[in-house]
């Protein structure tokens, strides 16, 4: 009879702990998906953000900027090539963005152009003896033949660009392409600014440019929206 009622103590402390086992896995199970949960929206918020400032940051070197619900396209300002540091950490001038005529050739005072060059070939991989210029809203070209003089059917002050920006929304992603050739794809580079994209559309409202994005990965979907200061 002792033994018969241990047994039925051992079996009975077993469906005890089983049903505990039970609600503690499912109390667990439960808590671990929240948490998930959580972590997957606050690592969407800040994919969201970062997103946002890259792209805010791009904009900010636009130029003729053409904008329409769910793309942008403009000309990048080569702010890179403007200055340079030398071997004491002092400033110089590279590119002067001034076009003068001496009478006899086109030249640019103070300006480095072949070095400007290299850093265009290293960039983009071009092998040509051109940079690319705006002049009143026009883009130009100078052929440079050294370090300041130049070919060229202008003078006076244009603007260096480096490249032709797009900006798509395309099957959830955000994707870029650059072209530095500007009117053709000969060495066009593209990526991806940022994935999981619902929303990606500019709007004008009263003369200011407000980027909004939006992200939805399974059920959460998060936008946020700025004020564009270019």
């Amino acid at each position: 009879m002792k033994k018969a009622f241990t047994l039925l103590e051992f079996t009975f402390s077993c469906v005890i702990f089983a049903l505990l086992f039970v609600l503690i896995s499912k109390t667990l199970k439960e808590n671990y998906h929240f948490n998930l949960k959580i972590s997957e929206s606050h690592q969407m918020l800040l994919d969201l953000n970062q997103a946002l400032l890259n792209t805010e940051k791009i904009l900010s070197k636009c130029l003729k900027m053409q904008v329409s619900p769910n793309a942008l396209t403009c000309l990048l300002r080569d702010e890179e090539n403007i200055l340079d540091l030398d071997s004491n950490y002092k400033a110089y001038l590279m590119n002067s963005t001034l076009i003068l005529d001496n009478n006899t050739s086109l030249y640019s005072p103070k300006s480095q152009f072949l070095k400007i060059l290299q850093n265009r070939k290293d960039l983009f991989k071009d092998d040509e003896k051109r940079l690319y210029v705006l002049v009143q809203d026009e883009v130009k070209t100078l052929q440079i033949l050294s370090d300041k003089n130049v070919k060229a059917d202008f003078i006076g002050i244009f603007i260096p660009l480096e490249a032709r920006l797009d900006l798509i929304l395309k099957n959830t992603k955000i994707e870029y392409e650059l072209r530095p050739k500007f009117h053709n794809d000969s060495l066009k580079q593209s990526g991806i600014l940022a994935q999981n994209v619902s929303v990606f559309e500019f709007q004008n409202r009263a003369g200011n440019l407000i980027l909004k994005i939006c992200m939805q990965k399974g059920t959460f979907n998060q936008c946020l929206q700025k004020r564009l200061y270019l």
